[in-house]
């Protein structure tokens, strides 16, 4: 299914917001999932879809890098292929220390020219260890779409 999208994050997909401010840019890659498909009495298709996700910083041994998130989106469309009129998610991270950091995000953009896939925001909304009490927000963009529904893209994210 071309639009069972995975993030994060926003997805997005990894990020907590360090305790201070921290700029930081990223990479990230999806696997295919689980993905269930009910039809509403309206004839819209709602997609759940639970998925791993595997995060890099351009920082090698900062915050967000070499962390393993487990994720599900939501999604609704008029038919199977047809694009969302909302896609969204929320994911987990864990880094090798074992601190866990959450995380939202959801999709704003897709096919045009400024984000030819698919695009969107994510934050960060809580978490442990060197992750507790962070908060921050960034930007995500499917860079490339593979036809399992798996992904590879790009983040950026702003501690706060």
């Amino acid at each position: 299914m071309l639009y069972r999208v995975a993030f994060a994050v926003v997805l997005v997909a990894f990020v907590a917001a360090p305790a201070v401010a921290q700029d930081i840019e990223g990479q990230y890659i999806t696997s295919a999932g689980v993905v269930d498909t009910t039809q509403l009495p309206d004839g819209q298709l709602l997609v759940s879809n639970q998925y791993p996700m595997f995060g890099l910083s351009e920082n090698a041994e900062g915050l967000f890098d070499n962390v393993k998130s487990q994720c599900s989106s939501w999604s609704l469309s008029e038919a199977e292929m047809d694009a969302p009129s909302a896609l969204a998610g929320s994911c987990y991270g864990l880094d090798a220390e074992g601190d866990v950091y959450w995380f939202w995000w959801r999709a704003e953009e897709m096919g045009t020219d400024a984000c030819p896939i698919l695009c969107g925001t994510w934050s960060v909304y809580r978490g442990t260890g060197k992750y507790e009490g962070m908060g921050g927000k960034g930007m995500w963009r499917v860079v490339t779409q593979f036809q399992d529904g798996s992904n590879r893209g790009v983040f950026t994210y702003k501690g706060m």
